[in-house]
């Protein structure tokens, strides 16, 4: 129970009044630890300026709470982010066509958002990303591009590779809502014949990471 202590002489039972706290010389309320709850006190009571800088650590703060939208700018995050690369050397036809690259081989994936059976990245976080790949073919070609597709559209184009090159490789930012957008890696090449992309981490790969919460 709480006690109200001042120069006021109280008697028992007796109601307390502002009158009465008001006629009294400094008085003090003590009050127990377990009669102040969470539920005793508004919201609207509870401002920075009340809580001491050392009160609030980060075991006070549980992690579900600390999301990416909370979090200033400039701040980096732990949103999602994957590499994955080409593990099996892979015919890309003519005709200009994009082919789909089957890019199922890991080298990192820190939100499982990464499928090695479909070959489509779709994180679970909404926010802006910055996707990367690569293609490489074990011959010359006259035109050979790689491109990023969005949700099964033509969305991002490499830059053009020629016969002394044989490498495309293509960059972009991108908003993914966290749900249902996905992003893939395509190449098309239109030198009349079948080219062969080359497998290896460094020469077709897939890449993307989170820059921005949404």
């Amino acid at each position: 129970m709480a006690t109200v202590t001042a120069g006021y002489n109280w008697t028992s039972g007796e109601t307390v009044t502002p009158a009465k706290l008001n006629s009294a010389a400094a008085p003090t309320v003590v009050v127990a630890n377990n009669e102040i709850t969470t539920a005793k006190i508004a919201d609207g009571n509870v401002t920075t300026a009340k809580i001491a800088d050392g009160n609030v650590t980060t075991a006070k703060i549980t992690d579900a709470n600390v999301t990416q939208a909370k979090l200033a700018a400039g701040v980096a995050g732990n949103g999602p982010a994957f590499r994955a690369y080409l593990g099996t050397n892979l015919n890309l036809g003519t005709g200009g066509a994009y082919g789909l690259l089957q890019i199922d081989t890991e080298t990192f994936d820190t939100n499982s958002n990464f499928n090695t059976t479909n070959y489509r990245f779709t994180p679970s976080v909404s926010g802006y990303y910055q996707i990367n790949g690569a293609v490489r073919t074990t011959t010359g070609t006259e035109f050979l591009v790689a491109a990023i597709f969005k949700n099964g559209s033509l969305h991002s184009l490499g830059d053009q590779s020629n016969a002394l090159r044989f490498v495309s490789t293509v960059a972009d930012v991108i908003y993914f809502n966290g749900s249902t957008d996905y992003v893939e890696l395509r190449a098309a090449q239109s030198s009349g014949v079948v080219k062969v992309l080359q497998a290896g981490s460094s020469t077709c790969y897939f890449s993307g990471c989170m820059v921005r919460a949404a």
